[in-house]
C-alpha cells in the first residue's frame, strides 16, 4: 500500500508540531510501502499518556514522532501537498516502535497514528 509521509519540521509555541517540508511518498513499488492496519488500540506515548491510536502502520522507512501519515498517493483526487492539515484522513505519528532482528540487519518499523 501507498502513503504520503510528512516529516516534522519544528514545534510551534505549544508544542505542536509544525510542518512545512516536502511530502515523501512511500512508494510500495520501490520497497517503502506501508501496511495501514485500522485498528483501534490504546497506547502509551513519548511523554507516559495514553492515547488513543486509529491505526497501526507498517512503514518501510525511518519515521519520526511528529510526523504525519496519510492513506493513498499524490495523484489522489484533492490531494494537497503544501500541507498534511489540508488532506482528510492525515494523522500525526505519536508513537514508534523499532524492532530490529536478533543479527541486526532489519528492523521491523510501526508508526501509531
Amino acid at each position: 500500500m501507498d502513503a504520503v509521509y510528512w516529516p516534522p519540521v519544528s514545534l510551534n509555541t505549544f508544542g505542536r508540531p509544525v510542518t512545512q517540508s516536502e511530502p515523501v511518498f512511500l512508494d510500495s513499488s520501490q520497497g517503502t510501502g506501508v501496511r495501514w492496519e485500522d485498528v483501534d488500540s490504546v497506547q502509551i506515548d513519548s511523554h507516559g499518556r495514553t492515547f488513543n491510536s486509529r491505526a497501526m502502520i507498517y512503514v518501510g522507512m525511518d519515521v519520526q514522532l511528529g510526523g504525519f501519515l496519510y492513506k493513498g498517493t499524490p495523484n489522489d483526487p484533492g490531494f494537497d501537498p503544501t500541507s498534511p492539515f489540508n488532506n482528510p484522513g492525515t494523522y500525526e505519528i505519536k508513537r514508534i516502535n523499532n524492532t530490529p532482528t536478533l543479527r541486526g540487519d532489519q528492523v521491523l518499523r510501526v508508526a501509531f497514528v
